[in-house]
């Protein structure tokens, strides 16, 4: 029978001179700070790691924000005494208060299991510590307080102005963007947008070059545009510049309603969306989905556009009267569609000398 040197109970078995209860009671598993300090951004709660900015997991709940940012802090600071480690758990000190650009200072334990020695097994054991939290703003924060743009998406059209419902569609597609950016990283780069009335186009700044990129990819993929991109040095240390890049997406010259040529023949666009064109073969009355590549084939072309009344109807034969001057012409169609009819008004459309009828002002069948 041996005796425990603490608390002089008799024991077969001794840790280091100590009865099981007594070795728990005075062996340490870890060696806390007394105080940790946290850097948090006051807009996206972004926090700052070994000189990195770091996105939490939960940037929309603060308390789970500095929860992870003290955990992940505090790691690089404790000295591990016991030889396995197997939970830590962080528990805040009521009250506490987190106000965004407040600093703040409260009490929190830490509670470590883990084995100092194999044959004591596992046992916990109980830190207290003080967190200091410190707001700065991240740089993308910072640049969009400032208005410091390092990119802009300048949007236009090839050889025309946007119309309206161009500009509402991109106006609606950059917003639902960024809501997703924000929803997945808890901040927002876009600084200003602008519209440039000279082109007709939109100017989106942005003070991050990356989000900027993902927007006009975004943009080229729904409408088929093209992009280009340019640098100019806007300032910076002697050793490094710094430089604003300006991303150009070019829409494509023609538009839902326009008349184009597609392999030779003249189609009518009748939508453009999800990175396809969807037309109709004027001669032919068939429906067709192009895509990138095939896009690359349509021609603009002058066409005329004339609005006109159907007199009668003779197998694929129709007899029509154009309207600003009466005259009557009889067109022959290779197809002709159940909505053409005696007494409908229709559009005359002539190619090179070649008629083609359709429906309404945008040929909707």
């Amino acid at each position: 029978m041996r005796f425990c040197i603490i608390c002089g109970k008799p024991t077969d078995e001794l840790f280091n001179n100590m009865c099981k209860t007594c070795y728990i009671n005075n062996t340490e598993l870890a060696e806390v700070p007394d105080r940790v300090i946290i850097t948090l951004c006051p807009e996206c709660f972004s926090y700052m790691f070994r000189g990195r900015w770091i996105r939490p997991e939960d940037p929309n709940d603060l308390y789970h924000v500095v929860h992870e940012a003290t955990l992940r802090n505090l790691s690089t600071k404790i000295r591990y005494k016991a030889k396995v480690i197997k939970s830590m758990d962080l528990e805040f000190k009521r009250p506490y208060k987190i106000t965004p650009y407040k600093r703040g200072k409260f009490s929190a334990v830490l509670t470590v299991e883990g084995v100092a020695h194999p044959k004591v097994g596992y046992f916990k054991k109980v830190y207290g510590f003080n967190i200091e939290v410190q707001w700065r703003l991240c740089p993308t924060c910072f640049k969009v307080k400032a208005q410091v743009e390092e990119a802009i998406v300048q949007v236009r059209a090839s050889g025309r102005k946007l119309d309206e419902g161009e500009l509402l569609r991109i106006r609606n597609l950059v917003e639902n963007l960024l809501y997703k950016v924000y929803e997945e990283e808890g901040r927002s780069s876009l600084v200003k947008v602008e519209m440039d009335r000279h082109s007709g186009g939109l100017d989106f700044y942005f003070a991050s070059k990356r989000i900027a990129r993902y927007i006009a990819s975004n943009i080229q993929k729904e409408f088929l545009a093209s992009v280009k991109e340019s640098y100019s040095v806007i300032g910076g240390e002697m050793t490094k510049e710094r430089k604003k890049i300006t991303i150009s997406v070019r829409l494509p010259p023609f538009k839902v309603g326009s008349i184009v040529l597609y392999k030779g023949n003249p189609i009518l666009i009748k939508d453009i969306r999800d990175g396809r064109i969807y037309a109709m073969d004027l001669g032919t009355y068939k429906l067709m989905k192009l895509g990138f590549k095939e896009a690359r084939e349509i021609k603009e072309c002058e066409y005329k556009r004339e609005r006109a009344m159907v007199l009668s109807i003779l197998d694929n034969e129709v007899q029509v009267m154009k309207l600003s001057n009466y005259e009557v012409m009889e067109i022959p169609l290779r197809r002709r569609p159940l909505w053409i009819k005696e007494g409908e008004g229709i559009d005359i459309i002539t190619v090179d000398g070649k008629h083609y009828i359709i429906k309404g002002i945008l040929g909707s069948e």
